[in-house]
């Protein structure tokens, strides 16, 4: 007798993004955090948090596999492959102008 066990988990993050022609200003009154955000502009980015901090990070993608395979009989045997894969998201900030960013509790 063979049993197959088959386990496979995914993690992917949404990406925020933020795209514009002109400027682009993000206010916010406590921290914010740009969780591998995406900003484009051809002009000027302002960030700011007038009482907290502005942070950005960085978010890991994952991918999990495995297979184990179980067999009974005269002789007993037992397999297991799989794989893990981890890929890191960074945010982004591509602008034509200047860049500002401007928190009360730091960066």
């Amino acid at each position: 007798k063979k049993t197959t066990t088959r386990t496979r988990h995914d993690v992917t993050n949404k990406v925020t993004e933020f795209t514009a022609g002109g400027d682009i200003n993000l206010l916010s009154r406590d921290d914010s955090t740009y969780e591998a955000s995406k900003i484009a502009t051809h002009q000027h980015a302002k960030l700011t948090s007038t009482h907290g901090q502005v942070n950005f990070k960085a978010v890991n993608n994952s991918t999990f596999a495995q297979t184990i395979t179980h067999s009974k009989g005269f002789y007993i045997k037992q397999t297991d492959k799989g794989y893990t894969e981890n890929t890191w998201v960074l945010p982004a900030i591509h602008f034509g102008g200047k860049l500002t960013v401007e928190a009360a509790k730091g960066i």
